[in-house]
C-alpha cells in the first residue's frame, strides 16, 4: 500500500491528475473527494456524540483509477475561478495491490472500503438525503481512521493446481429436455489453437494434446488420385510447419453413420 497523495485541504482534480496521473497506472485505488460547493465545505456543527466535519465522498477504482477520477471533472467541470463552488478537490488517494493471475481473492481495496463505510455508517457520519458514499467528517480523522484499518491480514491466495487459468475454449451443453450434448467452441478457438501449435515443442505435448492440435502441426488434407485401388498421398508439408510425431492407428477419428449396419441374410 502507498498514499499517493493526503491533504485536508485538497487539491482541485485537474491539478491532481497532472501531478499525480502517472502514478495511478495499472493500480487498485481508494479515494475521497469533496466538491467545492458551500455546502460541502462549510464545516459541521460538532455535538457531544462526535466532532464536526465535511462532507467528503469515499469511492475505489479496481479498473482505470484515471478515467476514474477524470470522470469527475465530466460531472462537476474543473475548478474556475470566477466560478468558486465548481470543481472538485481531491482529499486522499491510496494505492493497494493488485491480483495477480495466479492468484484468488476479492480485491483488497474492496475489502477495505467496505470496512471503512461500515465504521463510518457505526459512527453515524452518513450525511441523509444524500448518496450513499458521502460522509460528514473531519478529513484529519478520515485519514487517520484508513491508516488504522490494518490490511496486513488480508492477502491473496495462490491458486490450487487444480483451478483453471485463461480463455474457456470449449464447453459442453446439455439440452434439458431431449439430455442431448453439444460441444460449443469459443470465436477464437481455432486462433488460440494455431498459435498454440506454432509456438511449442510437438515433442513436449501429451498425446491428448497432439491430437488436439494435429491439423496445425502437421497438414492431413489428401488428395485422391482417380481410381479405386489407388492410395492417397499427403500435401507437401509447408517449410514453416511443425513436426510431429506420428498418431497411433487407433488414434485417427471414425465416423459412423446411422442406418449403415449390414443387415444378415
Amino acid at each position: 500500500m502507498e498514499t499517493i497523495f493526503k491533504s485536508s485541504l485538497g487539491v482541485q482534480m485537474d491539478a491532481f491528475l497532472r501531478e499525480y496521473g502517472g502514478r495511478l497506472k495499472n493500480k487498485h485505488i481508494l479515494y475521497a473527494v469533496s466538491t467545492n460547493l458551500a455546502e460541502d465545505r462549510e464545516i459541521s456543527r460538532s455535538t457531544r456524540g462526535r466532532a464536526g466535519g465535511i462532507n467528503i465522498k469515499i469511492g475505489k477504482s479496481t479498473g482505470n483509477p484515471y478515467a476514474r477520477l477524470k470522470s469527475y471533472t465530466n460531472m462537476s467541470s474543473n475548478y474556475q475561478a470566477q466560478f468558486p463552488q465548481s470543481g472538485v478537490r481531491v482529499l486522499f488517494v491510496r494505492t493497494y495491490p493488485k491480483r495477480k493471475e495466479s492468484q484468488s481473492g476479492k480485491p483488497i481495496v474492496e475489502i477495505v472500503e467496505t470496512l471503512l463505510k461500515r465504521a463510518l455508517r457505526a459512527d453515524n457520519r452518513k450525511v441523509p438525503r444524500r448518496g450513499e458514499e458521502i460522509f460528514n467528517i473531519n478529513p484529519v480523522d478520515l485519514f487517520g481512521l484508513i491508516e488504522t484499518l490494518g490490511t496486513e491480514e488480508f492477502q491473496y491466495d495462490e491458486r490450487r493446481s487444480s483451478e483453471r487459468l485463461g480463455k474457456r475454449l470449449l464447453w459442453v451443453i446439455t439440452d434439458t429436455v431431449t439430455g442431448t450434448m453439444k460441444l460449443m467452441f469459443a470465436d477464437d478457438y481455432d486462433s488460440v489453437l494455431k498459435k498454440f501449435a506454432e509456438s511449442t515443442d510437438p515433442s513436449l505435448m501429451d498425446d491428448r494434446t497432439r491430437l488436439l492440435t494435429r491439423y496445425y502441426i502437421r497438414p492431413v488434407t489428401r488428395n485422391f488420385p482417380a481410381g479405386g485401388n489407388a492410395q492417397p498421398t499427403e500435401v507437401p508439408r509447408d517449410s514453416t510447419t511443425v513436426e510431429a510425431p506420428e498418431a497411433s492407428a487407433d488414434s485417427t477419428p471414425i465416423r459412423v453413420t446411422r442406418g449403415s449396419r449390414i443387415r444378415p441374410r
